[in-house]
């Protein structure tokens, strides 16, 4: 469908205000999707309306010979971590003002309260979310390789308290004195444990005594110092991750970066910021910075429990490190990545990305999942290259997302357009359903599409590259596999498409889209959500604002989807449901009419003006099919219906076909 995404500092010692950015909007509905403008043609989906739940939040730790395990005491269970909220469905689509950037949804629709898992026909398996990178993860020994795709298993934060030996290491760290280096380790090792004594650190004053050696202390020291950050800010207790914000920890790993303190986004991202930040973060070795980096991205990625949103992000976007991740990129990119190409699958026999660019694409996609603006629209060229030339799938799936998010908003919409060059490896992608690419890779791809203005539509650069064929394949295996996630992400994708211009939904009836649809349709059950979905596609297709021609008309009017409508028409049915199958079949009745005429000009054209006055009148094919159906009978049985927008949308077509009859 036609999609305009309108979709989206407190003091060190009081911890964070949620900016209002980022507190929960409710995301309005679009697909696994945001926004409509006045005149948006069909019903607008983003990326955003549609969202899964958020993977379990993990810490990164280290185990190293003699490692201390912390006396044994009932560990505290970590908090479970939030998931994101469903978005509410959307009723149908309107003329209206775009909503906040931020949220999800059709044009014009009010944000629906966010509704209970709906119950398909059968039980469907639970949404798969192995393709979403976590967003806190634990590195466990020293060498091991990040991965946020399979990462270990998160700690769980012990109750335990510390021994003597431990809290003079910790004095020793917050003196500075000679004994830095080992009260580090010895940190370092305790904070590796399964059962890390993470609370109990914190109350003896670690993590100010932590910052304190990654700015002062000797080099080894402060290797170790960023590594217990990081495994801190890998803790799924957000008051944990919320210390080291207090004691400016990420000032500190910003500064071994290259980020000068008091240095803001714009300062640092701007003219000559990226080599100021590559030369400051020369400084410190290439250990170092990847785990500053690391440390960095697990306090990015932490949720806060009220907000649900990553609110310390925003806090670490203020103070530069948008700049600072995309010059870490741009460089390791083009050393390890250089020109080369990737294949479809996305891996290339051995050839991978190094440390530093996994984690900081990593890092990337923790700040672009919470701040969808227009700061980060800067990533979007070297998002591209990365997807086109880096053979590494972790940063491939890391870059996809990015994509996906920033897609999701209105506002970049018109940055979109440097993203197009990647179409040829994001629809392949789309098609493998089983690549962790598949999910991210569709959702972008579905977000170009927007349909409600022509310059901000890349529907037809969409249907070029194979993506009506690669969305009903996605479709097609999440049905069979009984995944109802991808199913929901797919019937996106397809309403975007169906609400763009005359060649998509010419695409879509040549691929028989609107066919599989409504089979897929008839089997729903009481999966409500699922149901709305199917149906975006159809009333998508007929919308006037669309602007289909005659024979594309003439083809829609022959592929049965208003028949199925009928079907539908079920005064029990829920509000949002009839109101939508209401605007579908008022929108067939603007179409027969179109037939009608066009009916009328070819008999003056082939008969002449007196033969066709004398000739039968054409009638409206869609009000005779209507007449045999009994649609109109249906129809007035909602004349009373007590929603009154159901009421009216009946009553007025019932006006309509009075006067066409």
């Amino acid at each position: 469908m036609g999609c305009g995404a309108s979709s989206t500092k407190g003091s060190a010692a009081a911890g964070p205000k949620p900016p209002t950015a980022a507190q929960p909007t409710t995301e309005k509905k679009s697909g696994l999707s945001p926004v409509s403008s006045s005149g948006s043609n069909g019903t607008c989906r983003t990326a955003s309306d549609i969202q899964k739940p958020q993977p379990q939040q993990q810490p990164q730790c280290s185990a190293s010979s003699g490692s201390q395990k912390a006396a044994a005491a009932s560990p505290l269970p970590p908090p479970v971590a939030p998931k994101e909220s469903a978005p509410p469905a959307s009723a149908p689509g309107k003329s209206a003002p775009a909503p906040a950037a931020g949220t999800g949804s059709r044009p014009g629709t009010p944000p629906k309260p966010a509704d209970p898992v709906s119950k398909a026909a059968a039980s469907p398996a639970p949404t798969d979310t192995s393709s979403r990178p976590v967003l806190q993860i634990p590195k466990l020994a020293a060498g091991t390789a990040l991965s946020c795709l399979t990462p270990p298993p998160p700690p769980e934060p012990s109750a335990a308290e510390l021994s003597d030996d431990t809290l003079e290491h910790v004095r020793h760290m917050a003196s500075g004195d000679g004994g830095t280096a080992a009260a580090a380790a010895h940190v370092r090792q305790l904070l590796c444990t399964a059962s890390p004594p993470i609370q109990a650190l914190l109350d003896a004053g670690t993590a100010a005594a932590l910052v304190r050696c990654l700015k002062d202390g000797p080099s080894e020291a402060k290797l170790d110092a960023a590594w217990s950050l990081t495994n801190i800010a890998a803790s799924p207790v957000f008051s944990h991750v919320e210390a080291l914000y207090k004691v400016e920890a990420h000032i500190a790993l910003l500064a071994i970066l290259g980020v000068p303190p008091g240095r803001g986004t714009r300062s640092v991202s701007g003219s000559g910021g990226i080599g100021q930040v590559l030369a400051a973060a020369a400084a410190a070795s290439p250990a170092l910075r990847l785990q500053a980096l690391w440390a960095l991205a697990n306090i990015a990625g932490v949720i806060h429990p009220d907000y649900k949103t990553q609110t310390l992000a925003a806090e670490i976007l203020e103070v530069g490190a948008l700049g600072a991740v995309m010059s870490i990129m741009e460089a390791e990119y083009t050393a390890t990545c250089g020109r080369e190409s990737v294949s479809a699958s996305g891996s290339r026999s051995g050839s991978s990305a190094n440390a530093a660019l996994r984690c900081a694409a990593w890092c990337l996609h923790n700040l672009a999942k919470h701040k969808r603006e227009k700061e980060m629209v800067d990533v979007i060229p070297l998002a591209t290259q990365l997807l086109l030339n880096c053979p590494d799938l972790e940063v491939l799936t890391c870059v996809a997302w990015v994509l996906a998010y920033l897609g999701s908003s209105e506002d970049n919409k018109s940055h979109l357009k440097q993203a197009l060059p990647a179409l040829p490896r994001l629809v392949p992608w789309v098609r493998e359903a089983s690549s962790t690419l598949a999910n991210p890779s569709l959702l972008c791809v579905g977000t170009m599409c927007t349909g409600y203005m022509r310059a901000l539509d890349y529907s037809s650069e969409v249907v070029e590259a194979g993506g009506v064929p690669a969305f009903l394949s996605y479709l097609r295996k999440g049905n069979e596999a009984g995944r109802r996630d991808m199913v929901m992400d797919a019937l996106f994708a397809l309403s975007n498409v169906a609400g763009a211009n005359n060649a998509t939904v010419q695409a879509l009836l040549e691929a028989g889209a609107f066919a599989e649809v409504v089979s897929l349709l008839r089997t729903v059950g009481d999966d409500e959500e699922v149901r709305m979905e199917c149906l975006y596609v159809l009333t998508n297709a007929y919308d006037p604002l669309v602007g289909v021609e005659v024979t594309t008309v003439q083809k829609l009017f022959e592929s049965g989807i208003l028949e199925e409508l009928d079907k539908q028409l079920d005064s029990s049915a829920p509000a949002a449901r009839l109101d939508l199958l209401l605007k579908g079949l008022t929108d067939g009745l603007k179409r027969g009419q179109m037939l009608m005429t066009y009916t009328a000009s070819m008999m003056l054209v082939e008969l002449g003006q007196e033969a066709a006055a004398a000739a039968p009148p054409p009638v409206n094919p869609v009000v005779e099919l209507y007449g045999r159906l009994g649609t109109v009978h249906r129809i007035q049985a909602l004349n009373s219906h007590p929603d009154s927008e159901v009421a009216t949308k009946a009553n007025g077509i019932l006006t309509v076909l009075k006067f066409m009859s």
